[in-house]
Formats: structure tokens, sequence, C-alpha cells
């Protein structure tokens, strides 16, 4: 268990990015162009800072397909590149936080698998959270 001389910097620097990315949010207005990718990536950094070692996956969805696009994905903290075959499934836990918008842990959802590239890469927990 990390002690609070570890714990207090890397959380002043996760809060230090949801500011800043709270900020980016807010200065949005109505036809301003936005860069999402790189909101995405700002979002999938920060989140990477809150637990050690942890990596982060971020895709689009579009609501009216309702599907994720594979072309959307943006990433932090991974050890290899992305595998073919990554992509959210269509019964996996992206989708359940999507369609029932709340995050998702894989300990809670019995019924769920982790998809099982990320078990490979040696993930153990998944958490997904729908940025809605």
């Amino acid at each position: 268990m990390p002690n609070e001389s570890d714990t207090h910097p890397r959380l002043l620097d996760a809060l230090a990015s949801l500011n800043q990315i709270s900020a980016s949010i807010n200065r949005i207005s109505p036809g301003d162009q936005v860069n999402v990718e790189a909101t995405l990536r700002l979002i999938a950094g920060s989140a990477i800072k809150v637990v050690p070692g942890a990596s982060a996956v971020i895709y689009t969805y579009d609501q009216i397909q309702r599907v994720f696009d594979p072309t959307s994905r943006v990433s932090a903290g991974e050890q290899t590149d992305p595998v073919p075959g990554d992509e959210p499934r269509p019964d996996g836990m992206g989708t359940r936080a999507i369609s029932q918008r709340r995050r998702i842990l894989s300990y809670e959802e019995r019924d769920l698998s982790v998809h099982p590239i990320k078990v490979d890469a040696g993930a153990q927990v998944v958490a997904c959270f729908p940025l809605v």
C-alpha cells in the first residue's frame, strides 16, 4: 500500500490534469472546433496518473449507429502496441457502460468477462466509464 508521501504528489498531478480537462471543456462554446483526439488523450493520460501501473483506452461512440469507432482509439500507459481485435465488443463492458450510462467494474459484473486481449496483456481488473 502506498504511503502518504507517495500518494500525495500523484493525486496532485491527477487533480491538476482534471482541472486542465475541465477548463478545456468549459471553454467550448457553440460553433467551436474541438480537437476531440487531443481531449481524449488528455483524459487518458490523466486517468493513468490515479492508479500506478494502469493503462487507459478510449473510443468515441456513435449513438446513431450504436457502435464504437475503432479509428478513434486513443490510449495511455499501454505496455504493448494495440493488437487487432481489441476493439470494444458489442456485448462487452464498454457497451454496457454506454447503454446504462454508469461506470462498470469487471469484478462487479459477474455476467461479463474481461476482453481476452486485455487478459492476455495482463489486465486483472477493468473499469469502463462512459464520458457523456
